[in-house]
């Protein structure tokens, strides 16, 4: 649902994403099965997109394939993330790789609410605005309405 609303959509994809790559980092530099790592990845996720998305690469690895190719395979995962944990898959840093992705998506993410709060008070005023002169509108043609009423003697 959150994904479909213009302002929140990159925020919510970059908070999941972030949290995707810090968890991974995490378990797979304290030694946790690829498998296992990507199993808590998909529970700690807020989006259920991405949950399920999580889980499809959970099932991927189970079958043995490479976390590039299920990552790949799946339209869900933007193609810089793909191609930053499949460089770190193969040269075999996959946890420094998460964390810098995570340090990166934290960035964006930080970026991307301070251009929220930049434009939010100025939609709010718009809206302000608009309801305003609906308001006055209704109000003119309310005295325009009783005058014509009026003057043909109704």
């Amino acid at each position: 649902m959150l994904l479909v609303l213009p302002f929140v959509s990159r925020l919510e994809r970059l908070a999941n994403l972030s949290e995707f790559t810090a968890v991974l980092g995490h378990l797979i530099g304290a030694g946790v099965l690829m498998s296992e790592a990507l199993t808590v990845c998909a529970r700690v996720l807020t989006n259920g997109r991405f949950r399920a998305a999580a889980m499809r690469l959970t099932d991927a690895v189970h079958s043995r394939r490479p976390l590039a190719e299920a990552l790949a395979a799946d339209p869900v995962w933007p193609p810089e993330i793909t191609s930053a944990l499949s460089t770190a898959e193969q040269t075999g840093t996959l946890e420094e790789g998460c964390f810098r992705l995570t340090k990166s998506l934290r960035e964006d993410y930080q970026m991307a609410v301070d251009q929220l709060a930049d434009w939010l008070p100025r939609i709010l005023y718009v809206l302000v605005a608009l309801l305003v002169i609906f308001y006055i509108a209704v109000l003119v043609l309310g005295i325009f309405g009783t005058y014509a009423s009026a003057l043909m003697g109704r």
